[in-house]
């Protein structure tokens, strides 16, 4: 595969761009796993972490950030949440991209803080061109 489109497909339906995600990178499971590290050679510590929460469920939410791992790749690419509804949408309907449909953005966005982010990244993609929008994220870097 030629480096271009290794490139646009780190790129995903929704604007999501591997090369600058946190779970693609490893900025959440890395941490994670070194916290249960932590956690797993100081047992006073899970004392402490029950003052200020339910521990149980503070070390299943870092076990489960751990075991998430990283993503091999975008949705396009069999990675991601497999739930997610702009992915659906998009396979269903053939797309490329959500700003593709007619109808972006509609109903499906607005759920996640992130939304207007992605939104404002769509709208970029589609006026300067894939190609011209990878490039200025690898600038960026």
């Amino acid at each position: 595969m030629r480096y271009e489109e290794e490139r646009k497909r780190a790129l995903s339906y929704c604007g999501a761009y591997c090369h600058r995600c946190d779970w693609y990178m490893g900025r959440i499971k890395e941490p994670a796993d070194e916290l249960l590290a932590l956690i797993e050679k100081r047992p006073e510590l899970e004392g402490w972490i029950k003052e200020g929460c339910d521990s149980d469920n503070f070390t299943k939410g870092l076990k489960w950030l751990s075991k998430s791992g990283f993503c091999t790749y975008t949705c396009k690419g069999g990675s991601g949440w497999k739930g997610c509804p702009v992915r659906k949408c998009c396979e269903e309907k053939g797309l490329s991209f959500c700003y593709d449909c007619d109808k972006f953005p509609c109903k499906i966005w607005g759920r996640w803080p992130f939304d207007k982010y992605k939104i404002k990244s769509l709208k970029e993609i589609k006026k300067v061109g894939v190609e011209a929008w990878i490039k200025k994220q690898w600038e960026r870097r």
